[in-house]
């Protein structure tokens, strides 16, 4: 897309301005975004870019019925980016709702929501006597922001299912899965000789293929894999059933699972054993997504678990999360953020430019 011109010259964005709106617990994500677009600009053959941060509060009358204030101030007429996460519990769906016909209501110019975590990712199919609740979100989104929602952001989505809902190009999927691998990959080479990767299951090896190549190359050999058999019970429940692949380069070497997600721990555990019972000298688990809901803090930092480090980005905001303390103060979690990638995709959203090379793969400016 060519970049517009005022009458002097100066490059603007047609959307209008470039304004920020957090939801609970974005707050300072917002402000880090805004200096990072404002250094990014200043660079040579960059374009200014301003950025204003409207922040919404929600509140409850004493009925306990909630509401929202948002003021007028950056939205009318203004290109703006909620920043959110999932999980999709009840609260934070209902924020959604109120804010994007709040921004509606308000005039703004365009909308686009940056999602870490998609909200509901996990239900993108249909089970026996549930829906698949993607589609019943974004529907309702698109109706509540009155035909302003344009774009919806998010990072590895657990299936190709949650980028196809909506009209086309509605969805776009941001990849961290190079990033992650060669962050997990790299600290394992500074403790090991012989380093192992080792898949789930087999969308978790789907997920990982271009990454996997990618570093490949950058090595200039093949590096070792290996991957579970899992079988999945329903929704929340998967066993491992055995270990494929060349599962004798296991023995006494550092294997590292790769996935998008952890939520209840149970497949990075059951895989993990797998791999101890194979004879791996150490595992660590990298995940794109750190859900860790239920117990699954307590079985990352129990002494006997079979995982000894877990990597994360902060795509699901861990630093307010007090059920985490315990897995940080073991020195076991390591945290990648995805901020760099967070404002290359605002900064060219805004601007008209393609952000579909953010593997980590493209190699993209940051």
């Amino acid at each position: 897309m060519r970049t517009q011109l005022d009458r002097d010259g100066v490059p603007f964005c047609m959307q209008g301005g470039l304004t920020l709106v957090p939801m609970p617990g974005f707050e300072e994500r917002a402000r880090q975004l805004a200096s990072l677009i404002s250094e990014k600009s200043r660079r040579p053959a960059e374009l200014n870019t301003p950025v204003d941060i409207a922040v919404p509060s929600f509140k409850l009358r004493p009925s306990g019925e909630p509401f929202l204030e948002l003021g007028k101030e950056h939205l009318d007429s203004h290109d703006v980016f909620i920043l959110a996460s999932g999980p999709g519990s009840y609260e934070m769906v209902g924020q959604m709702d109120f804010l994007l016909g709040y921004l509606a209501g308000h005039k703004a110019g365009r909308i686009t929501i940056v999602f870490g975590y998609m909200p509901q990712g996990r239900s993108d199919k249909d089970e026996r006597d549930v829906f698949a609740l993607p589609p019943i979100l974004v529907t309702k989104w698109l109706a509540l922001a009155q035909g302003l929602l344009k774009r919806i952001v998010c990072v590895d989505p657990h299936s190709d299912q949650s980028t196809m809902v909506g009209h086309t190009g509605l969805i776009t999927p941001v990849w961290l899965t190079y990033r992650l691998l060669k962050r997990a990959y790299q600290d394992a080479r500074e403790v090991a000789d012989r380093v192992v990767l080792a898949f789930p299951d087999a969308g978790a090896r789907k997920r990982f293929k271009l990454a996997l190549k990618k570093l490949e190359t950058d090595l200039g050999g093949a590096v070792p894999v290996v991957y579970a058999s899992a079988d999945r019970v329903d929704a929340t429940h998967k066993t491992i059933d055995d270990l494929g692949g060349d599962v004798a380069v296991v023995r006494g070497a550092h294997v590292i699972q790769l996935d998008d997600e952890t939520a209840g721990g149970g497949t990075q555990m059951g895989a993990a054993l797998k791999l101890r019972e194979a004879g791996a000298a150490d595992v660590w688990s990298a995940v794109t997504h750190g859900v860790l809901c239920g117990n699954a803090p307590a079985l990352f930092v129990a002494p006997d678990s079979p995982i000894s480090r877990l990597y994360i980005t902060d795509t699901i905001p861990p630093e307010n999360r007090r059920e985490l303390d315990a897995l940080r103060a073991s020195g076991r979690l390591h945290v990648l953020s995805w901020i760099d990638d967070q404002m290359w995709v605002i900064y060219n959203v805004h601007w008209g430019r393609n952000v579909r090379v953010t593997r980590g793969i493209g190699n993209p400016d940051l």
